[in-house]
């Protein structure tokens, strides 16, 4: 796998919404690169599903959704109509034709201890400066959370533009951490409203507007 700060691989590929440049499809924004072992697979059909009802939400955030299996595209509009038929939704972001395997090498989603023939169920959120901000794998028996995705993104987003952290099972508008970081000092000046400290290092927050 790819791991947090490394630059995420550019490639050109074929995909179901035409030819990309992966750098340049995602500008100036931030993208949700996922790996799923296989076509036809039953978890596979959820997660697509689930992704598509969710890709308005994380267009609010400025992320677009990509996913990468080592298939090639030519079933895949007979896949993507048994994701409509079974779920009521379809996937309209790009999937990503590689079935030489070469994209997925290059994403390290393919671990030979388990299996050299299909993808694990890696996440990857990517950043406009083009590195992994965040890296999540499972097994193929379990299926992604992405609303998990979803919250991961935000938090990345807000303790980046405010300079806080998110605390355990954190979720948007809830109340967030003082980087130990920042001096209090700097701390009066970002938080003139104050704050309540637990301890000197675990000072709590209500979310700052990212605004």
């Amino acid at each position: 796998m790819l791991l947090i700060g490394d630059r995420a691989p550019d490639f050109e590929a074929r995909t179901s919404e035409g030819p990309i440049r992966f750098h340049e499809w995602m500008g100036s924004g931030w993208a949700v690169l996922f790996s799923h072992p296989k076509y036809f697979r039953p978890v596979c059909a959820t997660e697509l599903a689930q992704a598509a009802r969710l890709k308005d939400a994380f267009a609010e955030r400025n992320a677009r959704l990509i996913a990468l299996c080592i298939n090639s595209l030519d079933e895949y509009e007979r896949w993507r109509s048994d994701i409509k038929y079974a779920f009521g939704t379809t996937p309209d972001f790009p999937v990503i034709d590689d079935d030489d395997k070469a994209i997925a090498a290059a994403y390290g989603v393919i671990h030979p201890n388990m299996s050299s023939q299909v993808a694990t169920r890696t996440t990857y959120i990517i950043g406009p400066d083009k590195t992994v901000r965040a890296a999540m794998a499972y097994p193929s028996s379990l299926g992604r959370d992405f609303r998990e995705t979803l919250r991961a993104l935000t938090s990345l987003q807000l303790t980046e533009a405010c300079h806080v952290a998110t605390p355990a099972e954190w979720t948007d508008g809830e109340d967030v951490i003082i980087v130990p970081q920042m001096t209090e000092a700097e701390a009066r000046q970002k938080f003139p409203s104050g704050w309540k400290a637990l301890r000197p290092y675990l000072r709590i927050v209500p979310q700052p507007d990212m605004g």
